[in-house]
């Protein structure tokens, strides 16, 4: 682990906060819209999700674009502790944007592999840098200079992408198993 360094997030990812609505406008495209509970309730976005359609202006649609391995995260929620959920975008999805309430992180794959961001992001430290930073009484929210200054454990890329590997084949695993286990409860 000596090979490890601590980074911030700005320095391996671009941060874009979101400000595309769930409003349609006649005059701009239809998007689908990934949205805060998108997030919140998945680790992974897939093309398996139902999304919201909602509309974008053009140059919405380029900054706030998910593409394969980008990560979002919860930027605002009413308890400091759902701040800062991460989900990976694991498939490339057509016209799929980050929605409001959400800040988009768009990792430099030569440095970082967003699986593994997604998962340092989940960690319980940096849980805690979020929720010791968010700022409100009752609503609460990361600043865009918070977001950037995250701290990031930072292993040589080939170690992140076998820890990235790992990970996921584990979710699956436990994705499965509780499958398997409501099917038995719904049997028995």
């Amino acid at each position: 682990m000596s090979e490890w360094k601590t980074v911030r997030l700005h320095e391996v990812a671009d941060v874009r906060v979101s400000n595309v609505d769930k409003k349609s406008l006649p005059h701009e495209r239809v998007v689908s819209l990934c949205n805060y509970m998108d997030v919140y309730s998945n680790d992974y976005i897939t093309s398996k999700l139902s999304f919201m359609e909602a509309t974008a202006a053009p140059n919405q649609i380029e900054r706030f674009r998910v593409q394969l391995e980008d990560v979002m995260i919860t930027k605002d929620s009413e308890t400091p502790e759902d701040i800062g959920i991460p989900a990976v975008a694991i498939e490339g999805i057509p016209d799929l944007v980050c929605g409001y309430h959400l800040a988009l992180l768009k990792p430099d794959s030569k440095q970082i592999n967003g699986i593994y961001l997604a998962k340092q992001l989940g960690t319980s430290a940096t849980a805690n840098y979020f929720a010791c930073r968010a700022a409100g009484s009752t609503r609460y929210g990361l600043s865009n200079g918070t977001i950037a200054d995250t701290p990031i454990p930072l292993a040589p890329l080939p170690q992140q992408r076998r820890i990235a590997t790992i990970l996921s084949t584990l979710d699956e695993v436990i994705e499965a198993t509780e499958k398997l286990v409501e099917k038995h409860q719904q049997i028995k």
